[in-house]
């Protein structure tokens, strides 16, 4: 019987292919059957069409084949049908070779009669069987037998056919969702994973149970494992269940022990007999009902011993042949329990977690042209965690590269929430010294070895021996063989992020670069801190350590400051009288800029000292006690001159001095060091003297480079194992071989070597090439170098030769020595195995062939590929058709172009064998960075495993390949075949496992599918052309009798035509008859239900008939859906922000729509269903999948068990889905992953501006107008609500039935504080936003409301802050909008909401200060505030004034904003300023209101502004001279009615609005505003003493210029620009070109002007008259207006307006057009202007009247007659 996997992959075309006689049940019982199945959305094949004959068709056939479940009715003349019998013998074909289900109803027939053919059934059956061969006979009732054994529904079981009809389709359902899941065939190296689970399982014994355990950190895919796993074996198991997410179940719930096991032991075996609410009464339970059963369970995340006491105690509990499986972090845990069979899951390696990330951030495994880079980032970013990989994957997915670089900007310097909640979980359960010992291996011991955590944390108090074994445990560290602590890149930053949640003055280790600046400068550490972490490249400014600071600390132990930048910059300045704490264990310190320790230091407890980059010539003088010391670093010291005496520093066993240049001599107390381990000397040119080390009993590891005043060796100890030296020393090295017994390592470093190689970045700017003479040979005596395992020689252009070689030795590196031409034969027995000669071009024949011989991995240069390659091919793949199983394969790399920079270089071949990959890509690496000028030959084997393919088999090999590097190329490659000795491809086992190769072939699913669709398709294909076979014969019959082709046309003609009367119902009275029709039982019915329902329900839903708005929303809504497109399905989005009336809106929808559907849903609030659910990412999707289906077929608690559920039910089904408030990327990958998921005409719906004051009135009075007195008052809070719908019902509900004092004193309170229910549900969106994004949001909310979104950037530009991006988030989070013209508007309430946020912050961390009372103190009393970036201050709301401290703003380096204003005017000065106050040098945006001072501070710069306003101020002057204003965009000075002057702006080039209204006192404007050349917006109005205006205005972008009221201008020079007001002047030269332009403006813009003058242009001639009436007959309905306006002689200054009534046909407008005018003006002449259709679309756009647009309809493109009137009021 074919396997269940292999018919899980076929594609079913129908769910279920019934087989019955027609005549006993289709219109009756199987009328039913399908109807029903139509509800649960279950597709049934329809044989109806298919014309019934004595064999089965090939259409039935392949029907059969198709369906995923056949059901065989069986009644009392089935057996009557030779097609029945024919199909039941297919049905049971298919049963045994591709798994289909097979169920059976016995409808009226016992199963007994239908096994034994006897009783009436057996009548029937043997008159069937009459005139049958024998064999026919037999197949027949073998086949009655076998489907009369397989247990299934009897009628007469069952009272009511319906309940046995919904039982069938019910069971129908669960085997259709218990298909074997294809969820994870796809998933990267989850093969792997349950290759080495099974192999752990031994499934095939079926002696006893077993436990198996799961272990690793959160998020490496133990559950994904677990869920791959149950997926693929539960088929082999009596019973299965999966038991998610135990964690924290003993913890919940109040009940004791007993109580809690209970519980555990109910919901196992609810689940595992799928079985609500089970009861049991005692323990005994799981052993009682499972002993004897072979069960599969799986206890996922199991956190306490209590679970495995109560779910799985002992094996004995189980049947012989179970399996439980239990995943957890604690592996302490299982070992309590006695699991010993555990399967630890390792990280995926590099390029699976490039693959998991592209699969979820591109949806296909490698990333698009453009974002190699930026994956390769995001992986790093994850540390290869698989769960980090999804999360950050999902994230990325759809945006563009601009985004991802700002994502991962952001993400490396915090966490992504979501990642950091699953991560947490173990952190959060370990004891309060255990999570100390996290943080401290987070910040300062990742990747050191255990002993040295250990020696640096002795006099802790912690136990670190038990707390590193309860980390590694709980799987938050690994703890490598070697001893190295090493913790995952995400859970190191969980640690960073815990410390920072601690309150301030309990932490013990500072991280934070404010905190620690504000504890260095300002001396206020804590006494209990145990570790500072600074990283000094994210200050910006300078800083200054106090000299008393470190005094205090008594208990700091680890000090680490370090440079991530690589700026060499100091900005980090020490006091002369500085001290460090005594009891120091790790002083790091990158760029020390002192020349000196301090003198008082005393390394005494010292365990590492590293300092690099540092300005030191000295560490300290005499003798230091230095017992602790075990690590010293001293790399690239520059003007280090000598090592102190480290006599005393027994325990030193690493001292690193490389790159100290100025180092003349190593300090002879260094040979005396017993423990020294490694000593590093590279590129220390000064070096001279070097004690000698033949007394360092543990030295294994030297390297000598670049210290070329070296002249001799010193005498080194005989326990090396690794050396490195110059190749002048080689010679004296390998006189005394016999020593060096121990060497495996020796790298000989020649004169060629360039500055890049070898290089620690640090140093890289140190190397230069050095050119001496070089040796020409190796001494014959390195052979001796019996133990020698691994030689490299570079750079030694004069090296000719190589001597013989040590037979000990497996590789061979040379590299830059092009003189090299011959070389020895290797001893008899070498171990060679890798041999590369890199940028050796001279190497001879001889040599080549050597080398090709002896070693099976090999680089040469050149291309010439050797003759025993016998399969070659030009380019990078090759295929040979073979049944041998060992290859050498070889290819040729060149160099795209010349190579710069060195890199290390990788070359892949990946091998596919039909077709199928491997799993394992075949690598030779170059472990050094290098480059390659030349082609070079690389040769490497390759093995095929004879488990995946047999010896003796044929099959097409294909050998491609490719290298990581973008500067080399594949251009040819070949194949070596290989045979044993008798020439023979037999496997020898032995041979294939002593290669190590990991072969194992992992077969592309989608090409095997597609050979096995093809086989599938072929029994069809052949029997579709054996079907053609009668017709072709026919046709052949019908050409030999032509003249009867017309006659049978005629006839099958008539016949059609005579069914199709029989169809007709003559009358709408027999039309309602059915029952002597051909129609079904079932369809009669439904056609009476259906009618039955349509009376009652003819009444249209109420529901959202009286909602305001709703109609309008529904239309635009349907005109997205396409409702009358049945083409494919379609997803359409509802957005907005949270209140706004969207899931009011979709259910109006659901409404309406629901019937136009086979199928609806309405999935409410799936808010948060992706957070707490306690289910991982596979378990929640599944759940979500269940509700769906659970609602969409009305069935309560159905059961999936894999995700292709709802495509597999709904894809023939057209549906309507809507998908209510969903907030997470898995919620609609889980239930709308694809359109292709639904049938056609499919809808699914994911979840403008109401009549506002309805709403709220509908709420506060149960009307729709507000009651007399009570108007003022809804105004006043739809303002407050800004017209959003929530904040309008919460506020009707509050003031309902109140008075009017009330409501006056509720509303004076909630306009100056946020109502809590409307912010609960606005701060949604705020809380889930990423740190930087919650700023930004606060920022807008303080600062820069309806501002333009570049002026916004421009603003924050060196803010640390993605501004971009951050837009764009909030944006599509509905927190703001951003119009067209790019301003940003937020919402009044979530503005209130981001002001809120701000002072819920603790005030010491607050960057922004609102509050008045907070704001005075910082001003008056020059609190620290050096962290504020903004002040908003509204002076209005203080008592009293305020006198600002002269050096309050001097501490506020950060300061970018400072708004001060005034909400209610008070003519009072509030505001008090010193004499000698200054500005921040960094304000970006000065905005101040009634600034007292006459003149700005003279120590104001400027140069960072971008706005600058002082309205209403008593300025005279803003400053002397030229300023540097590059960055100034506005400059507003409105309403100073005392400045006289203003200043030279020539720099401000970027100057966009300037308004200057109301500045009284100024006579002159400044030539320099001439030349501004971005100047937009020029405002000029009421200065009454102005009299110079610039004569020359080049101003190229000027948009509006408005001068009204300059009484004392008397004239003003030509302008361009669009928008010109000028009124209320003397001028006496108005220029004839301003005119000119004025009219051209008028013609071909649309705007409006006020300007002197009485000749109206020429546009307006048509239709003109004088005095205030006009009468037109236009033939459209769009024009523009011109007026003439005469003053009486003794008009006084007023405020007028000018109406406008249009009457079309006597008829008049609904609304007046206003404009401005007065009731002591008269209207001396009026004009219109008709536009034409060109002229409307682009004058009209803008400012122009469309009046009857609303009368399109009505005949407007006919002539009418159109009666304007004007008059003026007051």
């Amino acid at each position: 019987m074919a396997s269940s996997s292999s018919s899980s992959r076929r594609t079913w075309r129908y769910r279920v292919f019934t087989s019955f006689h027609g005549p006993d049940v289709r219109k009756t019982f199987l009328s039913h059957l399908r109807k029903q199945f139509g509800c649960n959305g279950i597709s049934m094949f329809n044989d109806q069409a298919i014309e019934r004959s004595h064999t089965i068709a090939p259409a039935l056939t392949q029907a059969i084949r198709e369906s995923r479940i056949s059901i065989v009715v069986l009644t009392k003349n089935y057996a009557s049908s030779s097609w029945c019998l024919d199909e039941l013998l297919e049905i049971l074909k298919c049963k045994e070779e591709i798994g289909q289900i097979v169920m059976t109803i016995f409808y009226g027939v016992d199963p007994s009669d239908v096994r034994k053919q006897t009783g009436d059934f057996g009548k029937v059956f043997k008159k069937t069987c009459r005139g049958k061969t024998e064999e026919e006979k037999q197949r027949w009732s073998q086949a009655l037998t076998d489907v009369g054994n397989i247990a299934g529904e009897h009628f007469l079981n069952w009272d009511k056919e319906s309940e046995m009809i919904e039982k069938i389709a019910r069971d129908v359902s669960n085997k259709l969702n218990a298909t074997v899941s294809r969820d994870f065939e796809d998933m990267v190296g989850i093969e792997a994973h349950l290759d080495k689970m099974q192999s752990l399982l031994h499934s095939d014994e079926e002696g006893g149970a077993m436990i198996v355990g799961i272990c690793g950190p959160s998020g490496i895919g133990k559950t994904t494992i677990a869920r791959a796993l149950h997926s693929r074996l539960s088929s082999g198991f009596q019973l299965t269940c999966f038991m998610e997410n135990l964690r924290g179940s003993c913890n919940s719930g109040g009940l004791d022990e007993y109580g809690l096991k209970l519980r555990l032991q109910e919901l196992l075996l609810s689940k595992i007999f799928n079985q609500n609410g089970m009861r049991i009464y005692h323990l005994g339970a799981i052993p009682e009902r499972l002993c004897d059963q072979k069960v599969l369970i799986i206890l996922d995340d199991v956190d306490d011993l209590q679970q495995l006491e109560a779910l799985a105690d002992e094996t004995n509990w189980f049947g012989d042949g179970s399996r439980i499986i239990v995943t957890t972090e604690d592996q302490e845990l299982l070992e309590l329990h006695g699991i010993t069979n555990i399967y630890h899951v390792d990280l995926p390696t590099e390029k699976e977690a490039r693959k998991i990330f592209c699969r979820y951030a591109f949806r296909q495994s490698l990333p698009p042209y453009g974002y190699e880079n930026l994956a390769e980032r995001a992986t790093e970013l994850c540390g290869n965690l698989p769960f980090g990989l999804r999360v950050m994957g999902s994230m990325l997915r759809g945006k563009k590269e601009d985004d991802w670089e700002s994502i991962l900007c952001r993400l490396e310097n915090s966490n992504i929430p979501k990642i950091e909640a699953v991560l947490r979980v173990g952190y959060d359960s370990l004891h309060e010294k255990d999570q100390i010992l996290f943080h401290l291996i987070a910040v300062f011991f990742n990747y050191e070895n255990d002993g040295h955590v250990k020696t640096m944390l002795a006099d802790s108090g912690l136990d670190v021996r038990l707390g590193l074994k309860t980390l590694a445990y709980k799987s938050l560290i690994k703890i490598s063989s070697e001893g190295e602590v090493v913790m995952h890149k995400l859970l190191q930053q969980v640690g960073r992020q815990a410390i920072q949640r601690q309150e301030p003055w309990k932490r013990q280790i500072l991280i934070d670069t404010d905190d620690i600046r504000d504890v260095l400068e300002n001396d206020s550490g804590s006494r209990s801190l145990m570790g500072i972490s600074f990283d000094m490249s994210t200050i910006k400014d300078d800083m200054d350590i106090s000299a008393r600071v470190f005094k205090s600390m008594r208990t700091l132990r680890f000090l680490r400051v370090y440079n991530t930048r690589c700026d060499t910059n100091v900005r980090v300045h020490l006091p002369e009288d500085m001290e460090f704490p005594p009891r120091l264990k790790l002083l790091h310190w990158e760029v020390y800029p002192r020349k000196c320790l301090p003198r008082t230091f005393c390394p005494e407890h010292l365990v590492e000292l590293h300092l690099t980059d540092t300005q030191l010539e000295q560490l300290w003088e005499g003798t230091q006690p230095l017992t602790s010391l075990k690590k010293m670093v001293l790399v690239s010291c520059l003007c280090l001159k000598e090592l102190p005496d480290l006599a005393n520093a027994t325990n030193l066993e690493i001292l690193d001095v490389c790159g100290c240049q100025s180092l003349v001599e190593i300090h002879s107390s260094v040979g005396n060091l017993h423990r020294l381990q490694s000593l590093d000397m590279i590129f220390c040119k000064k070096l001279q003297v070097v004690p000698t080390l033949f007394n360092l009993t543990s030295l294994e590891s030297l390297v000598i480079m670049g210290s070329y005043q070296m002249r001799e060796l010193p005498d080194i100890s005989t326990t090396i194992r690794e050396l490195s030296i110059p190749e002048t020393m080689l010679e004296e090295f390998l006189e005394s071989t016999r020593l060096w017994s121990h060497l495996q390592c020796l790298e000989i470093f020649g004169c060629a070597i360039t500055h890049q190689f070898m290089a620690h970045p640090s140093q890289r700017n140190l190397m230069v090439m050095r050119s001496v003479t070089g040796i020409e040979r190796i001494p014959d005596c390195i052979k001796c170098l019996h133990g020698l395992k691994e030689l490299s020689i570079y750079g030694c252009p004069k090296l000719a030769s190589l001597p013989e070689l040590p037979r000990s030795l497996t590789t061979l590196t040379v590299y830059k020595c092009p003189s090299l031409e011959t070389l020895e034969p290797f001893p008899f027995g070498s171990r060679i195995e890798d041999l590369s000669f890199l940028d050796c071009f001279r190497l001879g024949r001889k040599a080549r062939r050597l080398i090709t011989q002896q070693s099976s991995r090999v680089c040469l240069p050149g291309r010439n590929v050797p003759a025993e390659f016998h399969h070659r091919a030009i380019g990078n793949f090759v295929a040979i058709c073979s049944n041998a199983y060992r290859f050498k394969i070889c290819a040729v790399i060149s160099p795209k172009q010349v190579m710069v920079e060195d890199q290390v270089i990788e070359l892949l071949c990946h091998i596919l064998i039909n077709g199928c990959p491997m799993k394992s890509t075949l690598k030779n690496k170059f472990d050094v960075e290098i480059t390659i000028q030349l082609e070079h030959l690389i040769i490497f084997p390759s093995t095929l495993l004879t488990v995946d393919r047999r010896p003796e088999q044929y099959s097409e090999i294909l050998f491609e390949f490719s290298t990581t590097s973008q500067d080399i190329e594949v251009i040819e490659c070949g194949v070596q075949i290989l045979r044993d000795k008798t020439g023979s491809c037999e496997s020898n086992s032995e041979q294939l496992l002593e290669l190590e190769l990991e072969d194992d072939l992992d077969y592309d699913a989608p090409r095997v599918d597609t050979i096995k669709d093809f086989a599938k398709f072929l029994p069809s294909l052949l029997i579709f052309l054996s079907s053609l076979i009668p017709s072709v014969l026919f046709y052949s019959l019908l050409k030999q009798h032509r003249h009867r082709v017309h006659l049978y046309e005629s006839w099958l003609v008539g016949r059609t035509r005579h069914h199709q009367k029989e169809m007709k119902f003559p009358s709408k009275e027999v039309s309602t008859d059915l029952s002597v029709q051909s129609c079904e039982e079932s369809e009669m019915i439904e056609k009476i239900a259906r009618d039955v329902s349509n009376k009652l329900n003819s009444t249209v839903s109420t529901d959202f008939e009286d909602m305001v708005g709703i109609e309008a929303h529904l239309e635009k809504m349907q005109s997205l859906l396409h409702l009358d497109d049945e083409g494919g399905a379609m997803f359409v989005g509802i957005c907005g922000p949270a209140g706004i009336g969207k899931t009011t809106i979709a259910r109006a929808l659901h409404s309406r729509l629901s019937s136009g559907f086979q199928h609806s849903c309405f999935m409410e609030n799936l808010r948060g269903s992706c957070c707490n659910s306690g289910l991982d990412e596979y378990g929640l999707k599944l759940r979500l999948q269940e509700l769906l289906l659970s609602k969409i077929f009305n069935q309560n608690g159905m059961r999936i068990y894999h995700l292709g559920a709802i495509p597999e039910r709904l894809c023939d089904q057209k549906v309507l889905i809507i998908l209510d408030d969903v907030d997470d990327l898995k919620q609609l990958e889980a239930l709308a992953d694809e359109t292709k998921w639904f049938g056609d005409g499919s809808r699914v719906i994911l979840m403008l501006e109401l009549d506002a004051r309805q709403i709220f009135c509908r709420i506060a009075f149960r009307q729709l107008s507000a009651p007399h007195g009570f108007e003022k008052l809804v105004e006043r809070v739809v303002n407050l609500c800004s017209n959003l719908p929530l904040g309008l019902r919460v506020m009707g509900s509050s003031l309902r039935r109140k008075k009017v004092d009330d409501w006056e004193a509720i509303l004076q309170r909630l306009e100056n504080s946020l109502n809590r229910d409307i912010e609960g549900v606005l701060r949604v969106g705020y809380d889930n936003l990423h740190k930087d994004d919650q700023f930004l949001f606060q920022l807008i909310a303080c600062f820069f409301n309806y501002q333009d979104d570049d002026r916004v950037k421009a603003m924050l530009v060196d803010s640390n802050l993605d501004v971009r991006l951050g837009l764009k988030t909030l944006s599509y989070k509905s927190l703001i909008q951003i119009s067209a013209e790019g301003t940003i508007v937020m919402h009044k309430l979530l503005q209130q909401v981001g002001r809120e946020a701000v002072h819920l912050q603790e005030p010491r961390k607050r960057q922004i200060l609102i509050d008045a009372h907070q704001i005075c103190d910082v001003l008056e009393n020059d609190y620290d505030s050096a962290s504020v970036m903004g002040i908003s201050f509204d002076t209005s709301t203080i008592p009293n004034g305020v006198c600002i401290s002269a050096q309050a703003f001097r501490t506020m380096r950060d300061l970018r904003f400072l708004s001060i204003y005034e909400t209610r005017r008070d003519p009072n000065v509030r505001m008090h300023l010193p004499e000698d106050m200054s500005f921040p040098p960094l304000l970006r945006l000065l905005h101040w209101e009634v600034y007292p001072g006459k003149c700005l501070p003279h120590t104001l710069r400027p140069e960072h502004l971008v706005e600058l306003c002082f309205v209403n101020s008593k300025l005279e002057q803003l400053w002397q001279g030229i300023q540097p204003l590059t960055n100034l965009k506005k400059m507003d000075l409105s309403g100073s009615l005392s400045l006289k002057e203003v200043p030279d702006l020539s720099n401000a080039t970027h100057l966009k609005r300037l308004n200057l209204t109301g500045c009284w006192s100024l006579v002159e404007i400044p030539s320099s505003i001439g030349d501004l050349h971005k100047l937009e917006e020029l405002e000029i109005n009421l200065c009454i003493s102005l009299q110079v205006f610039p004569s020359h205005l080049n101003l190229a972008s000027l948009e509006t210029l408005e001068m009204v009221g300059c009484w004392q201008l008397r004239k003003i020079p030509y302008v361009s620009t669009k928008s010109l007001v000028i009124g209320d002047t003397m001028l006496e030269e108005f220029p004839e070109s301003l005119c000119l332009e004025a009219k051209r403006v008028i013609t071909q813009q649309s705007f409006r002007a006020y300007f002197p003058g009485k000749e109206m242009p020429a546009e307006f001639d048509d239709h003109r008259s004088f005095g205030s009436s006009l009468t037109i007959r236009p033939a459209v309905c769009k024009f523009r207006i011109c007026l003439v306006l005469s003053p009486k002689p003794d008009m006084e200054e007023a405020y007028f307006r000018l109406l406008f009534r249009i009457r079309a046909k006597g008829c008049p407008s609904d609304e007046d057009m206003l404009c401005t005018s007065s009731h002591e003006v008269d209207v001396a002449e009026c004009g219109v202007q008709v536009l034409t259709d060109e002229s409307c679309s682009e004058q009209v756009s803008e400012d122009g009247e469309d009046v009857l647009s609303d009368d399109k309809s009505n005949g407007c493109d006919e002539p009418r007659i159109l009666s304007l009137q004007s008059n003026v009021s007051t």
